[in-house]
Formats: C-alpha cells, structure tokens, sequence
C-alpha cells in the first residue's frame, strides 16, 4: 500500500475498532450535603448543548514494522428529550465537528462538512436503552460512524425502576453494526454501580461507574483487500446525572487488543488500541 492508501487503512481499521464504545468527559466530584436517598430517572428535558472528544491511537505490527495511527475528533452536539407514550423521544443534532489539530486520520475535510447539522432520534426506554434509532437520510459516513459509537450510547444504562445510591447491577448488550465497509458485531459485559449523590460542575449529579468486558468481530474490505478482526478488550466509564434527568458529562478510557487478518495475503496483524472519549455539558 501506498502511504494514502495506508493511511486510510489505519483511518478505517481504527474505526470499526471504536464502533463498539464510546462515552464522554467528566470532572471530580464534590460531596454534597446528606440528602433523602433518591433515584435517578431519565426525564424529559429542553434543547442542551454537549462538548465533547473522542481520541486515541491504532498501533499495528506488520513484518517486524510498529506502525501507529492517532484519531481524534471534537464535535458539538444538542440533545433534548421529550414525553413520548411510555417511553420518551430523544433527537440528537451534530451541531459542529472538526479534526484535532495535528492529526492525519484520513478523514476528508468535505466528510467533515457534509457531517454537521445530522440529526439522529430514537425512543429512549427508562433503562437508558435508544431503540429506532437512526440517523437523517444526509447524514454522511462520519456522522453515522460517531453516531454509532458515541450517540448510540449517549445515556447510560440503569434500572428500568431508576438507579439509587449503593445499586449494583449487570447487564450483556449485543450490537451490530456496519462501519467502512465492514459488518462488526460486539459483545459486551457491563457492571455498573451508583456510587453517591454529588456535585458536578455545580448541580447535584449522580455518579454511575461501569466496567465493561467485550469481544468483538468484523469482516469486510478494506483498501481493496478482504479482512476478519477479531478482538476483546475492557472500557472503564464514569457518568454524571443530574437529578432533573439529564446526562451531565461522562468519561471512558478504552483499551483493546485484536488480529487483522488479511484473507487473500495470509497476513495477521497484531493490533493495539487505547482510546478515551469525554463529553460535558455546555449550556444549563
């Protein structure tokens, strides 16, 4: 491969490796004041603007080679939540994106252009979970890609009941999904636990932290050559909710391991990933 070509090959394999997670930014917490324990429960909630980074670095191992690929990405979103039947209606509009300077992902600047002002929705059940969710018909391939492993998951999992101090609970998620040009499917293992009531960026937030352990699968072409990836790895994540039912800003710091085979060639490719994504809110 030539060196566009290998750029847009460790551009791409990055990719469908950060499909399977994503979350945002946090701070530190303050404790509050003792109060009555309470349960956290998404709620309805007016037009908010987030601020967040997803960033990280593909490094793979080929005939003795280290080659590394940095990714980053920093983008604006607004999100409100409405009263919809039993569940409630979220709508998620990609206001802005940009690539973090410095960074060669081969990422066209048109891509980036033709991403803003996409706008995904879907019915966000009490346990956090999006269903029907899907993007405008012109949103482009960045912005479905984002959507897939960032907006997807943009409120976090808890009890359909709501999520008190001291909670414990477990869940395993199944994804699929297709991203440049491959099929992927991830398997995830999530212990999540409500740690306490606090104060996040000066609104009192309840904080949730989950371990989560996935493997993961993919198959498709890249650069013209035909590809399996088959991998595991482990996210640690931290939320922040505040009490009215709004997401505050969140942190996750990813690492993964896998094997890029290249069919046609008989060629196996070590690959190492580290990532971290952060979100917090802008406007409240």
């Amino acid at each position: 491969m030539n060196l566009e070509e290998n750029r847009q090959f460790h551009w791409r394999l990055s990719s469908i490796i950060a499909v399977m997670l994503a979350v945002g930014c946090a701070g530190s917490v303050t404790e509050d004041q003792p109060t009555p324990v309470a349960r956290f429960m998404y709620r309805p909630f007016t037009s908010t603007t987030y601020y967040g980074i997803t960033q990280g670095r593909v490094q793979q191992e080929f005939d003795g080679q280290l080659a590394a690929s940095d990714f980053g990405l920093r983008f604006y979103i607004s999100a409100q939540v409405a009263a919809a039947d039993e569940n409630l209606e979220s709508v998620l509009v990609l206001d802005s994106i940009t690539q973090l300077a410095g960074l060669q992902s081969g990422i066209l600047q048109s891509q980036l252009d033709s991403a803003r002002g996409a706008t995904f929705s879907g019915l966000l059940s009490p346990d956090g979970t999006l269903h029907s969710f899907a993007g405008s018909d012109s949103a482009g391939s960045v912005a479905r890609e984002l959507a897939d492993r960032f907006l997807s998951r943009f409120f976090p999992r808890i009890p359909a009941d709501g999520a008190a101090p001291g909670s414990e609970w477990r869940d395993t998620v199944e994804t699929r999904s297709r991203v440049s040009g491959a099929d992927n499917s991830v398997l995830l293992f999530n212990h999540h636990q409500a740690v306490a009531w606090g104060l996040h960026r000066g609104e009192r937030a309840l904080q949730i932290t989950t371990q989560t352990d996935y493997t993961f699968h993919g198959s498709g072409v890249l650069v013209g050559q035909d590809f399996m990836l088959e991998g595991e790895g482990r996210r640690h994540a931290t939320h922040f909710l505040a009490e009215d039912g709004r997401p505050l800003g969140s942190y996750a710091a990813d690492t993964s391991e896998a094997e890029a085979s290249l069919t046609a060639a008989g060629i196996v490719i070590p690959v190492h990933q580290t990532r971290t994504d952060t979100l917090e809110i802008v406007n409240h």
